[in-house]
């Protein structure tokens, strides 16, 4: 005996017992499907089962690779570990290069000349603090 529910009109009504009453009837959509859930032909032929749809279903999602092999030994991890080191080596690289060059225009902004600079107010007060070694004329 299912779950019993009351209706507006307190009578009791058995869910679980009316489907299993109605399971061959036709549902209503465009599924093609009874009740049950068997897929429905012309006819109202059973043409397969709910089981049979389901396996068919977990057949088409399934966790395991189909293609590809599969590793069958630690040498994937071997390879695996000399990516990432060839990896963090190779961003090592990248990060020196990108000082060197922050060191190359660094030492090139500071052999520039002051005849670009501008002069007086807040604009000079702003290129004094960019640049360290700006020279100030004392009055």
């Amino acid at each position: 005996m299912g779950k019993q529910h009351r209706t507006i009109n307190g009578k009791m009504l058995d869910m679980d017992k009316l489907a299993l009453q109605h399971e061959e009837t036709v549902a209503v959509g465009n599924m093609n499907i009874n009740a049950r859930g068997d897929e429905l032909g012309p006819g109202g032929q059973i043409l397969r089962t709910k089981a049979q749809r389901m396996q068919a279903l977990h057949e088409l999602h399934t966790m395991v690779p189909e293609s590809g092999d599969v590793p069958t030994s630690n040498a994937s991890e071997d390879e695996r570990a000399l990516k990432k080191q060839a990896l963090l080596d190779q961003q090592e690289e990248q990060r020196k290069s990108v000082e060197e060059e922050e060191q190359r225009l660094r030492a090139e902004s500071s052999k520039k000349d002051d005849s670009n600079l501008p002069k007086g107010g807040l604009a000079s007060a702003i290129a004094k603090t960019q640049n360290s070694n700006v020279k100030v004329k004392k009055l």
